[in-house]
C-alpha cells in the first residue's frame, strides 16, 4: 500500500509509482474531452474498481475543495502545492459503490488483466493506485 502524502511530497513524474501526480495529469486530460467517471461508468453499464478496491484514494467535500481554491488564489504561494483533503483514505471499492447508487448501476470488480479495456490503460493505473493523502 502507498506510503501517506502531503504538501511536502517530493514529487517525481519519471516514477511509476508516483500515482497521484500521474492521476492528475490524466483526469486533467480526460475532462479537456469532457470525460468523466461517471461518463465511463454510463457508458460501460456497470460501476467499476481494480480487483478488491481496497486502494484508497483522499477525498474532500466540493465546498471545503472551493473555498481552499479560492484563498490559493488570493493567498497561495507561487510553485506551493495545496491538498484539499478531508479524509485519507476512501477505498475504491466504497467509491465505485456510491457511483453505482447514483447511477443505478450494478457494482463490479475488474482484475489487472480486465481494468485496461474497462478503463483504458492509464485510468487503469489510476484507478488501482493507493493514494492516502492528508493536508
Amino acid at each position: 500500500m502507498g506510503e501517506l502524502a502531503d504538501e511536502d511530497a517530493v514529487v517525481d513524474l519519471t516514477s511509476p509509482s508516483n500515482g497521484r501526480d500521474i492521476s492528475e495529469q490524466e483526469v486533467d486530460a480526460l475532462a479537456s474531452f469532457h470525460l468523466h467517471a461517471r461518463a465511463i461508468a454510463r457508458e460501460r453499464g456497470v460501476s467499476a474498481c481494480a480487483g478488491e478496491g481496497i486502494n484508497r484514494w483522499p477525498a474532500v467535500h466540493r465546498l471545503d475543495a472551493a473555498r481552499l481554491y479560492r484563498l490559493t488564489l488570493e493567498k497561495g504561494v507561487a510553485g506551493a502545492r495545496y491538498h484539499a483533503v478531508a479524509e485519507e483514505e476512501i477505498p475504491m471499492k466504497d467509491i465505485a459503490e456510491a457511483l453505482g447508487r447514483g447511477l443505478n448501476l450494478p457494482i463490479v470488480s475488474k482484475t489487472s488483466e480486465e481494468a485496461p479495456a474497462h478503463f483504458n490503460s492509464f485510468m487503469a493505473f489510476a484507478a488501482s493506485a493507493d493514494n492516502p493523502t492528508s493536508s
